[in-house]
């Protein structure tokens, strides 16, 4: 039984990774390699193994705050837009260089529109968008200028985050609770992070 429940636990995980390899390697099959795709795979197959009573409550539970998730995700979104649409990648670039190596650059500019609009994944994606507009990051080892990035979107997970009002409502802590259990981990990990790409970068 220990085994059979391994192999439910470890099945998502598994039809995730079997979709991208079938993607990367399969010519025929090359649309398989879009993560999208690869994760309602591993969704599928996460909903299929469950008993039907766990499946039932999970869908309860997860639909009645995928409504709110999705909206702070758009907003965040949209709002990540404007920024990268405005004129911030040069004013924060003209700033940081004034104190900071332009090595920071990455993690800084992440670590602001983290804390602008909260959402980890828009921070990846619009920080992205505004270092290619800055042409002295190139100097930057790609491995470390994906690390930065990261470092920075761990940073100042507060009220602006979708995720931090999630853990509230679901656990009931209060806000000191929340910004122990959760803000100041990630910022720690982000500054871990961020020390990790630093060494690969060869700063000392």
């Amino acid at each position: 039984m220990a085994a059979g429940g391994d192999l439910r636990a470890w099945l998502p995980f598994l039809v995730i990774v079997g979709v991208l390899a079938v993607g990367s390697f399969v010519p025929q099959f090359h649309a398989l390699a879009n993560i999208n795709l690869a994760l309602l795979a591993g969704l599928f197959a996460a909903l299929a193994t469950v008993p039907a009573d766990v499946r039932e409550r999970a869908l309860a539970r997860g639909t009645k705050n995928a409504g709110i998730i999705i909206f702070d995700l758009a907003g965040a979104g949209a709002f990540g837009g404007v920024i990268a649409a405005s004129t911030f990648s040069a004013d924060v670039t003209a700033l940081v260089l004034g104190f900071l190596p332009v090595t920071l650059l990455p993690f800084v500019i992440a670590a602001l529109v983290q804390a602008a609009q909260g959402s980890r994944v828009v921070t990846a994606a619009v920080t992205a968008a505004i270092l290619a507009t800055i042409p002295a990051v190139a100097a930057i080892d790609p491995l470390a200028l994906v690390l930065m990035v990261s470092a920075g979107a761990f940073m100042f997970s507060y009220v602006s985050d979708p995720f931090f009002w999630l853990l509230k409502r679901t656990t009931g802590d209060d806000f000191s609770a929340v910004v122990r259990n959760y803000t100041l981990p990630l910022s720690a990990a982000g500054l871990v992070t961020l020390a990790a790409a630093l060494v690969i970068q060869g700063v000392p």
